[in-house]
C-alpha cells in the first residue's frame, strides 16, 4: 500500500496521508506500507512511479490517493493489472474517478464536498 501527495506544501495533503496511515497502524498493522509518493501533480511522474511500484511489487494491493493524480494512475494500472488487483482511493469524485470506478480500478472515492460540508459546519457552530 502506498500513500500519494502533491507535495510536502500541501497541509490537507499531509492530514489526510497522517490519518491514513493511523487507520493501518490502529486496524490493519500487518500491511506494509511504502513510503510517501511525491507526484508534484505531475501526470508523467504519477504515471512512472505507479508503473515502477506495479512491476516491482507483485504483492502491490492499493494506493490512497491524498491529492491529484489518479488519471495517470489509472493509465498505469490499465496497463498493467486487471481490474481489481489493486485497490485506489481517492479524495474527490470526478469524470476520471468514476470513469475508473465503473471500471473497477478504483474502489471508493472520499467526496468532501465544501458546497455541503461549510453550511453544515456553520449551523453547527451557531447552535
Amino acid at each position: 500500500m502506498a500513500v500519494v501527495v502533491e507535495g510536502h506544501r500541501w497541509h490537507g495533503h499531509e492530514l489526510r496521508e497522517m490519518g491514513f496511515r493511523r487507520h493501518f497502524r490502529e486496524y490493519a498493522p500487518h500491511f506494509q506500507l511504502l513510503n510517501t509518493i511525491i507526484n508534484l501533480k505531475t501526470r508523467k511522474l504519477t504515471y512512472d512511479k505507479a508503473i515502477y511500484l506495479l512491476h516491482r511489487n507483485d504483492d502491490f494491493r492499493g494506493l490512497y490517493f491524498a491529492g491529484g493524480g489518479m488519471d495517470a494512475a489509472a493509465e498505469a494500472l490499465r496497463e498493467v493489472r486487471s481490474p481489481g488487483e489493486v485497490s485506489v482511493i481517492v479524495p474527490e469524485l470526478t469524470e476520471i474517478s468514476r470513469c475508473a470506478l465503473s471500471e473497477r480500478y478504483l474502489i471508493m472515492p472520499i467526496s468532501t464536498t465544501i458546497e455541503t460540508l461549510c453550511p453544515d459546519v456553520v449551523a453547527l457552530i451557531v447552535q
